[in-house]
């Protein structure tokens, strides 16, 4: 056994699928707005977008709120045509509050681990859509708190929204807590920054890192369990 009490897990690529999300809530978005083309092309063309802004606000350099719209203003610039960015993100973010699609094993694992763990949902995701996804999954009951970076005003890897989670955890020692996310960037390298064990949840292809150097490494959520019962080091 090891001596964790308490888990921050990460909500997209850990608990929720995104990928999976995404995708849905982007086909049903061009639908609404009679966007044509190749849905998978314009998928990819908004991740490429998405990604680099979020980096963006994951260093402080825009706000959620600015993120909301401004993605979707390079969206339309990229393909040169004209619709409304505002409408389109309330738009995209309702479909996306909608997508509660979860990792295969996901609910089990929250299910095995919920009497004996204190969990946090700690999220760089935005307050609406996170919320609402728990609400509608029916998985507020294993989280302590939802840990929000658009409600604190600061992302992952920032010390101060895993201040917050520690906090609303019960500030328990920090030896005790393990840090469970799929970002090197935001959920590795914030729990370690925080004096935290960290665990990657590591996609398919991806290689170890160099530089960050996680306690632990997993290509399955449902491996957690075991790392918490001392079976896998």
């Amino acid at each position: 056994m090891t001596g964790y009490t308490t888990l921050f897990l990460d909500a997209d690529g850990t608990i929720f699928d995104y990928d999976r999300g995404e995708k849905f809530a982007m086909e049903k978005s061009l639908q609404h707005f009679s966007i044509a083309g190749n849905s998978g092309e314009l998928l990819e063309l908004y991740r490429r977008i998405n990604n680099s802004i979020w980096g963006d606000f994951e260093q402080g350099k825009i706000s959620a709120e600015d993120l909301k719209i401004e993605r979707f203003r390079r969206f339309a610039d990229e393909l040169r045509i004209k619709f409304d960015p505002v409408n389109f993100s309330r738009i995209y973010l309702d479909y996306l509050s909608q997508a509660t699609f979860l990792l295969p094993g996901a609910r089990q694992v929250l299910d095995q681990l919920k009497n004996n763990f204190t969990m946090i949902l700690l999220t760089n995701g935005l307050s609406g859509v996170q919320r609402n996804r728990v609400r509608l999954a029916e998985m507020e009951d294993y989280f302590r708190e939802l840990v929000i970076s658009e409600e604190i005003g600061v992302a992952k890897p920032a010390p101060g929204i895993f201040a917050k989670a520690w906090e609303a955890s019960g500030s328990p020692p920090r030896e005790q807590v393990l840090m469970v996310g799929d970002s090197l960037g935001s959920d590795i390298k914030g729990g370690v920054g925080f004096g935290l064990d960290t665990c990657w949840l590591r996609s398919e292809g991806q290689e170890k890192p160099l530089e960050l150097k996680p306690t632990y490494i997993i290509d399955q959520i449902t491996e957690l369990p075991d790392i918490l019962e001392g079976r896998i080091e």
